[in-house]
């Protein structure tokens, strides 16, 4: 029952930290405000056309005097305003468009989806225009297409990469698709009768160009200069098509991109990009702080504004006399706009009604609580206080003082931003403290559980204790009911009384101290900090394992022999892998199948070295579809059509390669473990794509040769103190006695350092295999080729099953080597998984105080990833140790080695779990 309880905990302490950091923090139900033409005014433009360069920074728009861009320097020269929009992090693609088109930045719960899905519906410049043409890269699109429109008559065209034969084509079709659009009378006549009409052009050459290239290279610049070129022709094409001076131009990007070719982080290369609006309504003596830019050859300096690039969907709104977005978090700038005042102190007050829309949702919702007038609340602003700021701000405009009312406009607005910021994590603090206390009430059973595995005393329920904390949780939960707070909110409010009376049924007993809790201090800070070496750098890395090698066979040094040479040798090679992994996964190109050709001939070479006795059947399966991975990775290199049957057989292999283990005529446990070995690192070269198979192989190799060694030293050991004694008759035959089950008694000190040693040797293991597969499993590079041999089409499921049984096939063998190898692991999982479980949630406790929901995307990703990874192994665990128990099963245990100097066999019956 307890393993039930470790994966429910498990689940309920990862989904109280995704509530406190991940929660989505969105406004919904909410309804736009009037048009600014309902209002009585007539805008400065009827069309708004963006230009999204993807990937062009600011230094590289403002390169030597501009010169990069001199199409556009014609323009920016006489008219308009230039200046760089800050974007916020992480600096991608999405988080980009949608700050330009939706007025926000990201919200918190998409972090949980890596950046690439719309865990909410949210409103854009698109949706109030009620017309719009996009047109772009498929992967920006999909942002903005799926959204619900409420009918209006929006026009998606995008594209595949996979569309085109050469590089660098993207840019052209996208101004073919505007040309295309307007070349024909309909499409005209049809903007022409629009009252709003949005034209949008992604453009993707300089990201691909930034990417490959990198942005201070001649091919980038003048993929830029091709790019600038057709701006300026799109922008004169709409000026001879509508020729009525009511188009409103803006030239920005999503991101900005180092001079690596990369982006996402916080740097200032990434962050800051260029933007120019021109054309209809635009203030060319627009505010700014006094900074200025030279804006050609001849060292004329022009005002270079700042703005913050989701403030850029309000100002877009209000030049063509839309309302913002439902959910924009922009103040409009004021000053940009050519108009009267009277136009822009409404549009401001527009701007000031939407944010106070998503206000009145909050504060509605929280007022509507039994106890809010209790509750700590944002104290300049509440419903009554919105009421009178809005009648101060009509007042104004009805008496014409519109720069009164701008200004009011502008305060309020900035009341409201400060007021959703206070009151979208409103519950976080308290959050922390119950996630704090569940985190120790479940470290208190852990602790209890230790003492009790060899207690047969009866655990107690029905307590007093127990009873008041179960009236304590019905009472608090009525309170939150009566406070309306959200459901899910009040479960892990909750969380930590269902586990402190699951603590108090494990009652301390006599046992308990004799743990020596400072040994458990000194075991879970040495294995954690060890893994937290492993996650940021690999030099932790090697000198873990290296330690925890030469803590195992030290004693070879002394009495070196041949197995210890290829053992230390194996050791060596491993080390020399570790850091090849780490420093350049993600940056080579590793899909290198002559590796994976040398990776199917070790799977066959290694058993005939090593005279491995296994049926025909598997020989002949196994070479066969080794035999087939060539043809099929032959079809993939030469892009030919790959038969869906072929995947059918893949898919069969292994299912057969598990399922024929435990039905195998295998007689011992050492065959058994070669066939597992044989069969799965077979299964593992399936999903191969360069050496990782050859390195899990060599993993495998040494794991199990490190416990052969061990064997030989302790024997070696146990024959000197039989010469010692003159006692060699009499141990030889008790090493020899194959029915023997004697184990030395071990007090609950040595079972707490040796169950340490073994979680942390799994621990270890693990994480190496982690390592060596072909993903960073902390910065979430995947490699899709791993289900090259499984499916056709791009499939996230089934490329995210066949990475898990990649992921899954490293623990599996080590589990088994130990589970084969050592009685100590099959008779003690129970202990093991606990002092695991113990391992991995204080970690996961230090990691809790330290995510990231918001800026470096690799930070952000780098936090979700570790909390899932150290929570995920304790559930890898208990996968492997039954996955082990039942390839194992049907066969007597009668491998010997030493564990602690004793000589021990077992039965498969004899596990305590």
């Amino acid at each position: 029952m307890w393993q039930i309880y470790t994966v429910l905990v498990q689940a309920l302490l990862l989904c109280s930290i995704a509530m406190i950091y991940f929660q989505s923090t969105m406004v919904v139900n909410l309804e736009p405000q009037n048009t600014i033409r309902q209002m009585g005014f007539r805008p400065p433009a009827d069309r708004a056309v963006v230009f999204v360069t993807d990937g062009l920074r600011a230094n590289s728009f403002f390169r030597n005097n501009c010169s990069s861009v001199p199409d556009l320097q014609e323009l920016f020269l006489h008219q308009g305003i230039v200046g760089i929009a800050h974007c916020g992090v992480p600096t991608m693609s999405r988080t980009g468009h949608i700050a330009i088109f939706g007025g926000f930045m990201e919200d918190p719960s998409v972090a949980l989806y890596y950046f690439q899905k719309n865990p909410n519906n949210f409103d854009t410049v698109f949706n109030r225009s009620r017309a719009a043409f996009v047109c772009g890269d498929s992967y920006v699109t999909q942002y903005f297409e799926n959204l619900p429109t409420g009918g209006a008559h929006l026009t998606f065209e995008s594209f595949k990469n996979s569309d085109f034969s050469g590089a660098f084509e993207a840019d052209e079709w996208a101004f073919n698709r505007v040309r295309n659009f307007l070349s024909k009378e309909k499409n005209v006549e049809t903007v022409r009768q629009e009252e709003t009409y949005v034209f949008a052009s992604f453009l993707a050459n300089l990201d691909i160009s930034g990417h490959n290239d990198k942005p201070d290279t001649k091919r980038f610049r003048e993929i830029l200069l091709s790019t600038q070129k057709g701006i300026r022709d799109t922008y004169e094409l709409f000026e001879r098509t509508f020729n009525d001076s009511r188009t409103v131009y803006l030239l920005t990007s999503d991101h900005g991109m180092s001079d690596m070719g990369v982006h996402g982080r916080a740097w200032r290369s990434h962050t800051e990009v260029p933007f120019f609006f021109w054309g209809a309504g635009v203030n060319r003596e627009a505010p700014n702080n006094g900074a200025n830019f030279t804006a050609d050859n001849s060292g004329l300096q022009l005002p270079l504004h700042n703005l913050k690039q989701f403030e850029l969907a309000s100002l877009i709104s209000a030049f063509i006399g839309l309302p913002p977005p439902m959910n924009n978090m922009g103040i409009l700038p004021l000053g940009y706009m050519n108009v009267t005042a009277e136009y822009e102190s409404h549009a401001a007050y527009l701007n000031a009604l939407q944010l106070l829309a998503q206000v009145t949702s909050v504060l509605s919702h929280h007022e509507a609580g039994y106890f809010s007038k209790w509750l700590p609340r944002f104290n300049d602003l509440d419903l009554t206080r919105i009421k009178a700021y809005k009648k101060e701000i009509q007042r104004h405009l009805s008496l014409g003082w519109f720069t009164e009312a701008m200004e009011q406009s502008h305060h309020l607005a900035k009341l409201a931003v400060e007021c959703l910021e206070f009151y979208e994590n409103y519950y976080r603090k308290a959050l922390i403290v119950t996630t704090v206390l569940s985190y120790l009430g479940w470290f208190y059973i852990i602790f209890a559980k230790q003492a009790r595995i060899t207690s047969k005393l009866q655990k107690r329920f029905f307590t007093m204790s127990t009873v008041a904390l179960c009236a304590l949780g019905l009472t608090l939960a009525q309170l939150m009911i009566l406070q309306q707070v959200p459901c899910w909110t009040t479960l892990f409010l909750i969380l930590p009384i269902p586990i402190w009376i699951l603590a108090i049924r494990e009652s301390p007993i006599k046992e308990f101290f004799v743990l020596k809790p400072l040994m458990q201090v000194f075991w879970v800070v040495s294995t954690g900090g060890i893994l937290i070496g492993f996650i940021r750098d690999s030099r932790f890395i090697i000198g873990a394992f290296l330690m925890a090698r030469y803590a195992y066979n030290r004693q070879g040094f002394c009495h070196p022999s041949f197995k210890f040479v290829v053992w230390l040798i194996m050791t060596a090679l491993i080390s020399a892998f570790i850091p090849y992994f780490y420093y350049y996964n993600g940056v080579i190109d590793f899909n290198n199948d002559h590796l994976v050709y040398c990776s199917m001939v070790l799977v066959l070479l290694r058993p005939l070295i090593l005279w491995h006795r296994h049926a025909k059947c598997f020989w002949i399966l196994n070479t066969g579809i080794l035999a087939l991975e060539v043809y099929g990775i032959y079809l993939r290199t030469t892009k030919q059509l790959f038969p869906e049957p072929l995947h059918c057989i893949f898919w069969a292999y292994i299912l057969f390669a598990l399922i024929s283990i435990p039905f195998s005529n295998t007689k011992s446990a050492k065959d058994r473990l070669e066939l597992i070995c044989f069969n799965l690192c077979t299964v593992y070269t399936l999903f191969s794509t360069h050496l990782e198979s050859i390195f899990i192989q060599l993993m495998a190799a040494e794991h199990l040769m490190g416990f052969h060694v061990h064997a030989d030293l302790q024997r070696l050991k146990r024959k000197k103190a039989n010469d010692a004694n003159e006692d060699d008759e009499e141990e030889e035959a008790d090493i020899n006695n194959d029915n023997d089950t004697t184990v030395k008694p071990m007090s609950p000190l040595e079972h707490l350092n040796r169950s340490y040693y073994y979680s942390g040797l799994f621990l270890l293991y693990t994480f190496l295999s982690f390592y060596g597969n072909g993903h960073d499993a902390y910065m979430h590079l995947i490699d899709t080729n791993t289900a090259r041999l499984f499916v056709t089409n791009f499939s996230f499921v089934i490329i995210s099953l066949t990475i898990a049984m990649k992921l899954l096939i490293g623990p599996i063998i080590v589990m088994s080597i130990m589970f084969a190898m050592s009685a100590y692991v099959r008779q003690n999982l129970c202990r093991i998984l606990l002092c695991l479980t113990l391992i991995c949630n204080v970690l996961s406790f230090c990691f809790f105080f330290f995510v990231q929901n918001r800026g470096d995307m690799r930070e952000v990703r780098f936090s979700i990833t570790t909390l899932i990874v150290v929570h995920g192994c304790v559930l890898i665990l208990m996968v492997c140790s039954f996955t082990a128990k039942l390839l194992f099963s049907g066969i007597p245990m009668t491998i010997i080695l030493w564990d602690n100097e004793s000589v021990i066999e077992t039965q498969p019956g004899e596990s305590q779990v």
